[in-house]
């Protein structure tokens, strides 16, 4: 059944669309001269393009270094973060070891109580 109606569809379209394409007119390959430019920074290029968007470019250009500003003050207060964190480790591990030895000799103490 949906064979036929397809069958049946491209029978009625074809032609419809066929005159369609016909009546469009040719679009020819047309050769442009491209100007050459000279071999620059990408990094100019690409601040060149921003900024000849406008107010956009040179908010984009603003937020770009923002963000790089910000990343790497970020990531000095990551590394002041871990320095304290190792320095607040290394506290703990010697307050526990004290701990640990006083807790010996308590019970060493009630070893010498009991018996």
């Amino acid at each position: 059944m949906r064979l036929i109606l397809l069958a049946f569809l491209m029978c009625v379209a074809a032609p419809a669309l066929a005159d369609t394409l016909m009546a469009q007119p040719s679009t020819e390959f047309i050769p442009v001269a491209v100007a050459q430019t000279q071999t620059t920074d990408p990094t100019e290029k690409v601040i060149d393009i921003l900024l000849s968007q406008g107010v956009a470019g040179v908010g984009l250009i603003v937020l770009a270094w923002w963000i790089k500003t910000t990343t790497a003050q970020a990531r000095a207060d990551r590394l002041r973060i871990e320095e304290r964190v190792f320095d607040l480790i290394e506290k703990t591990n010697s307050v526990l070891t004290q701990q640990h030895a006083e807790l010996e000799n308590i019970s060493r103490e009630l070893e010498r109580v009991r018996g």
